[in-house]
């Protein structure tokens, strides 16, 4: 029940994803306090350099990083889960796969601090220099092409239906009111614009997280962009970021 699901993961890009806690949540848990979430700051400086750098350092946060992922879908990637649970040393003493997560909100911003560094480091050779710009620049771009598409067309890819859960209002409404038959079509309306109110609700969530997304990944975007063409000091850049 404490599994990760494998779209709610982009709680760690847009928080509200999946509803966020309480009667708007719809992802796969039972529950959840809220979501897991580090920002799309702190994804754009840990993806870039991620993808550029060349650090034993780097390359061995990211495996971490992946391998805890894994472990936090839980039932969602039972092939590793169950291996893990019975054959790893002392693994079922943890009993919450999301936990994970947590660990790997760290990983993810010492990585975003080894981006920032990296971001503004000048290198010795100017040919170098010019083209960790460009990549500076491409890998921005991109990430907010990422947050734009979220921003646009995220409310129509998403369901923001929970799974079964007009079965479970069903139940819900036959425990509380034995008297009404579930087959009647006045119940059947209640329940059916009773999902929908709460569908719209969730949707108006992801909207404005996903606008705020967007709106910070491209101001993040601009402030490095603009340190490495040297329009803005390195310092306000990071001043400005932080």
């Amino acid at each position: 029940g404490w599994s990760q699901g494998w779209g709610e993961l982009l709680t760690l890009f847009i928080a509200d994803a999946s509803g966020g806690s309480g009667s708007t949540y719809w992802g796969p848990k039972i529950f959840t306090g809220g979501p897991h979430y580090v920002g799309g700051i702190v994804l754009l400086l840990a993806g870039f350099v991620v993808g550029f750098a060349r650090r034993p350092a780097v390359w061995g946060l990211s495996i971490a990083a992946v391998l805890m992922i894994a472990l936090s879908l839980g039932e969602n990637l039972e092939i590793l889960s169950r291996f893990m649970f019975e054959y790893f040393p002392l693994f079922d003493a943890f009993r919450v796969p999301e936990t994970w997560l947590s660990m790997v909100a760290l990983v993810l911003a010492v990585l975003a601090g080894f981006g920032r560094r990296e971001v503004v480091r000048r290198a010795p050779d100017p040919g170098e220099d010019e083209a960790l710009t460009e990549t500076v620049q491409r890998f921005s771009l991109g990430m907010v092409g990422v947050a734009a598409f979220f921003m646009l067309f995220g409310s129509t890819i998403l369901n923001f239906e929970k799974p079964n859960e007009l079965e479970m209002l069903a139940r819900q409404v036959a425990q509380q009111r034995p008297d009404v038959s579930l087959q009647d079509p006045q119940t059947q309306q209640f329940l059916i614009e009773t999902i929908d109110r709460v569908k719209d609700e969730r949707r108006d969530k992801f909207n404005a997280d996903a606008r705020r997304t967007f709106i910070f990944v491209l101001l993040a975007a601009g402030l490095l962009v603009a340190a490495r063409r040297r329009k803005i000091p390195a310092f306000t850049a990071q001043a400005a970021l932080v």
